[in-house]
């Protein structure tokens, strides 16, 4: 999956394709979100926090640690 750089302290890019964003961390952790419509990943890439759009995703949707 293409991601791409984005500002942020801690996630280093994000990308989605087919229902899934993924979140690739400054350590190098990627993390896959799944289930995230369109709608809601254009709300995440516009969100003023990343770090607060991300965990509300993680609290209604599947995600597990990729690498």
């Amino acid at each position: 999956m293409r991601r791409i750089p984005i500002v942020n302290q801690s996630i280093a890019s994000v990308g989605w394709q087919n229902e899934t964003l993924e979140v690739q961390l400054f350590n190098d952790q990627l993390y896959e979100v799944q289930a995230v419509s369109k709608k809601e990943y254009e709300d995440f890439m516009c969100s003023e926090s990343f770090d607060q759009a991300l965990t509300r995703l993680e609290k209604t949707h599947p995600h597990h640690r990729i690498r």
